[in-house]
């Protein structure tokens, strides 16, 4: 073991227990009974056994001391998360008001339009319920109803508000994306949702005074971008890359980021932070070499800098965590000592944690620091390969490395949350790195310029880059293969794929036949994974009845047969799709499916035969009751499912009779208060009744 290596890195060895406390309250936050006491046992006897190893200088009992510390560490992470969380605390409005009640808070993030919402995060620091106002704390998520009352909040605006926050549920469909933990992770527990007139504005720029003009700057920032920027796809990539505003992105321009794999230039990060200091670095390379106070002047502007751009950029969850990142490496690198680049980013990781322990699950955090360690362990091996002569073939050929640096550092987390992997991702990158520094450094010249009149040079240059670099991901985008996409892997299967490419880089090094056997024995093992997922996902045979607000679909799945029946709307609404539907095709091995609407049907497939509202599987029926459906006309319908669909009024009694269903299910077409007295009054005639309105997607396994 290189002893050396951890004594100069002293953060990795404190954050790597700290982190797995972290991930132990996250997974379980109920075992404080127990983490409490352990902290403060193993606390103490680290304490005594410091103090007893330091008077007898004994190896075996510095061991044990340092078994002792790494478990107080542990569980100090584990209390740490737990009491960072509101909700435990008695003041959480949750615990102080009861039912509907008049509150009190402030907007922290800004406002986002919806379809037909206004979403915002509120602070609450005061309730009043039964009469009486008290302060209390929490985190809210709230939908305005859509006005233009509404369209005009903004961040920092105090609000009162009347309102029944409910508890966010967890996911309404099999393998959707988990929004109750995301937002559980965030701090946030409950959400309402507010009608036009039943809320009033206070007061305005209540919140962080910093975070609010950070705000007011990019949006005076962005209206340059405005007045200079005539392409609307120009202006939403311009105004993404330069100033870390996504608002103006639409599905089109992120899916062809998303294949090109050049998704990270449009969200201001590592990339973008780095990039600046990269420059800044360069700029700087031969100041204050003999002299202190110049090398103070030289890390004091490089921070103003990073700082500067991160105020600029709204002050981003993503941008702050960047710039603290390489502040610590800017001291790191020049104080008068001896330092470790691991030790400053473990440093900087640790600071992160301690403001929001929960950030550790977070996808930009972990894909930010692994892409980082990636480039900065991966790239002077993979650089030292070859040794161009040629300047600008040099210059490629490290943009290549650094791509594929941070690529293998991070496509095993790619794959678990976005399962997909651009194939091109190396090609894209040499277009991308190179027009995104130039974009970047146009940019803001030409927002300190304007005011002076002086930057339509910069303002066509710009405009020239934009629209090559949006032309040249579409090109990237539309070569063959350009994306594997549906690619479902689970947590093992990641942690596999990282134990592999580590022994294939330590073999690369070593040469020994034993690390090659020991990858052999894992790639064995994730062939038996995927072999026996792909045998459960050919044997499946699964009818799937999905949430999906205000439309009826209906989802058949056998072995390699995909069927998915909805409204013609959905159905061209990919979307829509994506979020409610596909994860779950993805986990069971589709990619896409065969789409039939209400209307149509079919008749030559061996799997499944439709006739009007009828889906028959073998002997399996399920029949759908909407307002096309006429029920005095039928007699004696027998079927295995029975789905009422839509804004209908059903006689029950007369349903009752007319069909003989083994279970209803109410489908999420019929409204959510409707669905309600339905299922009450079909559950007092003792039929098996299942509300997908209430409890989320029914699943049923047919069987053969």
């Amino acid at each position: 073991m290189n002893f050396d290596f951890w004594n100069r890195a002293p953060f990795i060895r404190l954050i790597i227990p700290f982190i797995f406390g972290v991930v132990l309250e996250i997974q379980n936050d109920e075992l404080i009974d127990f983490s409490l006491p352990l902290f403060l046992i193993f606390t103490c006897a680290f304490i005594i056994g410091a103090i007893y190893n330091f008077k007898n200088s004994l190896i075996q009992s510095a061991k044990i001391v340092g078994t002792l510390l790494l478990l107080a560490i542990f569980f100090g992470g584990y209390n740490y998360a737990w009491f960072s969380r509101s909700i435990h605390y008695n003041t959480h409005f949750s615990h102080v008001a009861e039912n509907q009640a008049i509150y009190k808070g402030v907007i922290y993030e800004p406002p986002q339009e919806k379809s037909r919402s206004v979403k915002a995060f509120i602070s609450i620091h005061e309730v009043e319920s039964n009469g009486e106002s008290e302060a209390c704390i929490g985190n809210l998520l709230v939908y305005f109803q859509k006005s233009d009352d509404a369209l005009n909040l903004q961040y920092g605006d105090e609000i009162v508000f009347s309102a029944n926050p409910n508890e966010i549920k967890p996911p309404d469909n099999p393998a959707q994306f988990d929004f109750k933990s995301y937002l559980k992770n965030n701090d946030i527990y409950h959400q309402a949702y507010i009608k036009e007139g039943t809320w009033q504005r206070l007061n305005t720029n209540q919140a962080n005074q910093l975070k609010y003009f950070a705000f007011q700057s990019r949006r005076k920032l962005l209206k340059i971008l405005d007045s200079t920027i005539d392409d609307e796809e120009n202006l939403a990539v311009g105004s993404a890359l330069i100033l870390g505003y996504k608002d103006r992105l639409d599905p089109e321009i992120l899916r062809s980021f998303s294949s090109a794999g050049a998704m990270h230039v449009l969200a201001v990060s590592g990339l973008h932070v780095g990039i600046i200091f990269i420059v800044l670095q360069a700029l700087f390379k031969n100041f204050g070499k003999r002299r202190t106070e110049l090398k103070i002047v030289k890390v004091a502007v490089m921070l103003i800098a990073l700082w500067l751009y991160a105020f600029i950029t709204g002050m981003s969850p993503s941008v702050m965590r960047a710039a603290l990142m390489f502040s610590f490496i800017v001291v790191g690198q020049n104080i008068n000592r001896s330092t470790n680049i691991y030790n400053t980013l473990s440093a900087s990781a640790f600071l992160l944690i301690l403001f929001d322990p929960h950030i550790v699950v977070k996808v930009g955090f972990q894909l930010s620091y692994l892409a980082v360690i990636g480039i900065v362990y991966l790239h002077p091996k993979l650089y030292g390969l070859y040794n161009p002569k040629n300047w600008l073939v040099d210059k490629v050929w490290s943009i290549t490395c650094v791509s594929c640096a941070a690529q293998l550092a991070t496509f095993p987390l790619g794959l678990y949350y976005f399962h997909q992997f651009p194939v091109y991702f190396f090609i894209s990158n040499l277009i991308v790195i190179p027009f995104a520094t130039g974009i970047l450094y146009t940019g803001i010249l030409l927002l300190i310029l304007h005011p002076l009149g002086v930057g339509e040079f910069f303002a066509g240059l710009l405009n020239w880059m934009l629209n090559f670099l949006n032309k040249s991901v579409v090109f990237v985008e539309e070569i063959p293969f350009s994306l594997i996409y549906g690619n479902y892997v689970g947590v093992w299967e990641v942690i596999l794929l990282y134990l592999i490419v580590a022994l294939v880089l330590a073999w690369f090094y070593l040469k020994r036949k034993s690390i090659a056997f020991i990858i052999a024995g894992l790639t064995a093992i994730m062939l038996m994974i995927s072999a026996n997922d792909r045998y459960n996902n050919a044997m499946q045979h699964t009818l799937v009845v999905y949430k999906v607000p205000n439309e009826s679909v209906i989802n058949y799945i056998k072995g390699d047969a995909n069927y998915l029946i909805a409204n013609k709307s959905f159905l061209d609404d990919d979307g829509q799709q994506l979020y409610y539907i596909k994860h779950f095709w993805f986990q069971q091995g589709h990619l896409k499916a065969q789409k039939l609407a209400w209307n149509e049907d079919i008749s030559s497939s061996s799997d499944i035969v439709k006739y009007k509202n009828l889906l028959q599987i073998n002997d399996f029926k399920c029949f759908r009751l909407d307002s096309t459906t006429t029920v005095s006309n039928m007699n004696d319908l027998r079927c295995d499912l029975l789905v009422l669909s839509g804004d209908n009024y059903f006689d029950i009694e007369e349903i009752s009779q007319k069909i003989k269903a083994k279970k209803w299910i109410i489908d999420s077409s019929v409204p959510y208060g409707k669905s309600k007295k339905l299922e009450e009054i079909i559950s007092e005639k003792d039929i098996d009744v299942y509300n997908v309105n209430e409890n989320g997607a029914y699943v049923v396994s047919i069987g053969y």
